[in-house]
């Protein structure tokens, strides 16, 4: 039995809203607690970054892609075997 392949559309779909769904989940809570500006501020120190804000920014943007590509693929492999 052949595997039907996902039309585009709906992969584009799955993507948009596993990235969405990440980076709600993922980013930080405002205001931060003194904790987590503490942290934060040690983590952008050691990367040589003075600018936590963006810092903290870039760190969600690499994070949100990684899973977005990891999740994608298993979700994309769990359609197909489905069809």
């Amino acid at each position: 039995m052949e595997r039907r392949s996902v039309p585009t559309g709906i992969k584009f779909l799955i993507s948009i809203i596993i990235f969405a769904s990440a980076f709600l989940l993922i980013r930080p809570a405002t205001p931060l607690s003194d904790k987590q500006f503490y942290f934060w501020q040690k983590a952008a120190l050691f990367f040589g970054d003075n600018d936590i804000e963006g810092f903290i920014g870039q760190t969600l943007l690499i994070t949100d892609i990684v899973v977005t590509i990891i999740v994608y693929l298993i979700v994309i492999r769990c359609v197909e075997r489905r069809t």
